[in-house]
């Protein structure tokens, strides 16, 4: 079943207006925007909201592109068998 946006309303990231970190190009800005996931109410339906949606840039529910990733290759494989 697809997740929907509705977790945005609640998301902690709505509350602040500079974002940019969280399109970082620099390990630094992931790693600011991966804690600042950590403590958020909607961060698992975010992180599959951007699994499910092939989002390819920034982070989302704490997981970077490449966490995404990963965890997409492990869904393909677990498939497999």
């Amino acid at each position: 079943m697809p997740i929907s946006e509705s977790f945005i309303e609640f998301a902690k990231c709505k509350s602040i207006k500079d974002t940019n970190f969280f399109f970082s190009d620099h390990v630094s800005g992931t790693n600011k925007a991966i804690a600042f996931c950590q403590d958020c109410p909607v961060k698992t339906p975010c992180g599959l909201y951007a699994i499910e949606n092939n989002i390819n840039h920034g982070v989302w529910g704490g997981l970077s592109i490449r966490a995404r990733a990963v965890i997409k290759r492990n869904n393909r494989i677990k498939s497999l068998h």
